[in-house]
């Protein structure tokens, strides 16, 4: 909203911070043991959320930023 400059980025990397059934730990540690990254940022008209991972793990990191997207719960 333009009244609350920064809220969607500050809610973008929020995201990875609890989706689905994981918690931000489970989540936080699934990636490091996967050897990936992920995370989220929004600017003024586009909010992104995207990971980084070896192919080996794409799987695994996809399943993660599935949930991130569509069952964020932020805690």
């Amino acid at each position: 909203p333009a009244d609350r400059p920064g809220l969607a980025d500050f809610t973008a990397g929020l995201a990875t911070q609890g989706a689905g059934d994981r918690t931000a730990t489970e989540i936080a540690r699934t990636l490091e043991a996967a050897g990936a990254t992920a995370g989220g940022g929004a600017g003024r008209d586009s909010t992104t959320l995207g990971a980084s991972a070896p192919i080996a793990s794409a799987d695994v990191v996809g399943d993660i930023l599935s949930d991130v997207v569509e069952r964020p719960t932020f805690a």
